[in-house]
């Protein structure tokens, strides 16, 4: 069991009640304090590990996943201090039932035709260019985390094999590379990479390097994003292999893109850029509403015209031929029950949504609804949160107990702090930090709050006094962000305690900050206090 997991079991103690339960050749045991944490382990035959932490009284799930022979994967999924109608607004926002039901009334009082013109082909082309970048980019890219590169390739590429050679065309080997990854791992966004690949090998024959340009490869793209959407939603809701070719696909792998509601600027009021309309892009056909589809050879790929173009399908449209079936593992059974403790490694707590491309998209579905799935309404919805949404979602590799490593030998200076951190203590952040700082054995003084405009406020900052250990700073760091803290800026300020960390909220004109957050890789790779690290 993964270090950081046992530590978790043995806090609970012999009093805690265990249940154990046999699952085929797999053990899920369930250890749970009253009133306190509950933790389930999953120890699958072929070795992997799957754990997860509840912590009583709060909206996060830690989940540990350990494959065999393979570093330790760590996901943290919870709310931010939002509030309940900041949840409801954000549950408002994504709700893809909603969503696909707009979305068809809209599109029955418009004007079909205006459904192919260039300009709604360019909005679509945007959108599956920003979403293909942020997917993509970490396939074609160097990445520093070796341990974290090796293993997801190893994963992406066996899916992406096998998928291209069972499927043939870039949507269908998109959907199952993409199911199966998610199965296998429930990591949405090694699942969405292994998707898109999947489809480039399957219709090119080689690397993503060797993507068509110009109007095949934006039809290669779209095909591609759709399938990768819908294969972790089908994942995600249960389906079974099945569901993806006599499911979705067969009813067209409708994928609703949407994002800049007036719901969504009241949970996340930066999101200054995000797309002002809904867009429908189609795993199967020229246009998620029409009956016309990409000609394709036996194996599935788009076959192009003398030009280079994409070749259209003129044959008669069966209208049967677009009404796909849905079908699942039985929940109650042995898959069924293993596939559903995986499959929630992803998914925010108590809700049905994804975090997906570096947490700026949320996935959400009507999969598994209902039995029989209509082309005219999509089933998977994609929606753009922006930089700052009301969760913390993050996947770290290595067991995360050893985040706050040992200082390097030249920071290894005694701490001249009697207490490490001094906490300006605010009404608003109940009890997140001082749970945070004794969860994770911080000593620190509680200060009283300045001022009446700190009543609302939100600790956002850290500074570092003189000599203060880098090591130290991270461990405090980290912990904060592990609890949903969002923290805008840490610095360095002469006249504080020597060796002490201040927690404090840090304004402009009388108003806090809204700037982006510093991530765990800024803090990661500082080597000293910095003299001021923000991102505005």
């Amino acid at each position: 069991m993964p270090p950081s997991i046992q530590e978790k079991v043995d806090e609970l103690g012999e009093d805690a009640t265990r249940t154990v339960q046999q699952l085929g050749g797999d053990t899920l045991t369930t250890i749970q304090k009253a009133a306190g944490d509950t933790v389930r382990t999953l120890q699958q035959a072929n070795g992997d590990v799957f754990a997860t932490v509840q912590q009583a009284g709060e909206d996060a799930i830690t989940t540990t996943h350990k494959a065999a022979g393979d570093v330790a994967e760590t996901y943290v999924k919870a709310w931010r201090d939002v509030g309940e109608q900041g949840k409801r607004s954000f549950d408002d926002a994504v709700d893809a039932g909603e969503a696909t039901k707009h979305f068809v009334e809209n599109q029955a009082k418009a004007d079909f035709e205006a459904l192919n013109k260039a300009a709604k082909r360019f909005e679509d082309g945007k959108v599956v260019d920003a979403m293909w970048g942020l997917g993509m980019d970490p396939l074609k890219s160097g990445e520093e985390n070796f341990a974290k590169a090796t293993q997801e390739s190893k994963v992406i590429s066996a899916a992406a094999a096998t998928a291209a050679a069972a499927y043939g065309g870039p949507a269908g080997a998109a959907a199952y590379a993409a199911w199966s990854t998610y199965r296998q791992t429930g990591n949405a966004d090694m699942a969405l990479r292994a998707g898109l690949l999947a489809a480039v090998t399957s219709q090119t024959g080689s690397s993503i390097g060797q993507m068509p340009t110009g109007t095949a490869g934006e039809i290669i793209k779209k095909a591609a994003m759709a399938g990768a959407a819908g294969g972790v939603a089908i994942a995600a809701a249960g389906g079974d292999e099945q569901a993806i070719k006599d499911g979705f696909l067969k009813s067209a792998g409708a994928v609703l893109v949407q994002g800049g509601t007036e719901k969504l600027k009241a949970y996340s009021p930066e999101a200054n850029d995000a797309y002002e309309i809904a867009q429908c892009i189609s795993a199967r056909d020229v246009d998620c509403l029409s009956n016309t589809t990409w000609a394709r050879d036996a194996k599935g790929k788009i076959l192009y015209d003398e030009t280079g173009k994409p070749r259209i399908d003129t044959s008669e449209i069966d209208p049967d031929n677009y009404i796909g079936k849905w079908s699942q593992v039985d929940p109650q059974s042995v898959e069924g029950q293993v596939n559903a403790i995986i499959a929630q490694t992803s998914k925010l707590p108590k809700t049905e949504a994804i975090p997906i491309l570096d947490n700026k998209w949320v996935l959400t579905w009507t999969l598994g609804k209902e039995r029989h799935i209509k082309k005219e309404r999509p089933t998977v919805v994609l929606t753009y949160v922006g930089d700052d949404p009301p969760f913390v979602s993050t996947v770290t590799y290595g067991d995360a107990a050893t985040e706050a490593s040992q200082p390097p030998p030249e920071d290894a200076r005694p701490d001249t702090g009697d207490k490490l951190v001094a906490y300006y203590e605010k009404p608003a952040d109940r009890k997140r930090v001082i749970d945070a700082f004794e969860k994770n054995s911080i000593e620190y003084t509680k200060l009283d709050y300045v001022g009446l405009e700190h009543t609302k406020t939100l600790s956002n900052a850290l500074i570092c006094g003189p000599n203060t250990r880098v090591a130290d700073l991270k461990k405090v760091a980290f912990s904060l962000m592990r609890a949903g803290v969002d923290i805008k800026y840490i610095g360095t300020k002469s006249t504080n305690k020597p060796g002490q960390i201040s927690v404090l909220n840090l304004q402009r004109k009388k108003l806090t900050i809204n700037t982006p957050n510093i991530t765990r890789k800024q803090v990661n790779e500082l080597t000293t206090c910095p003299a001021a690290l923000k991102n505005y």
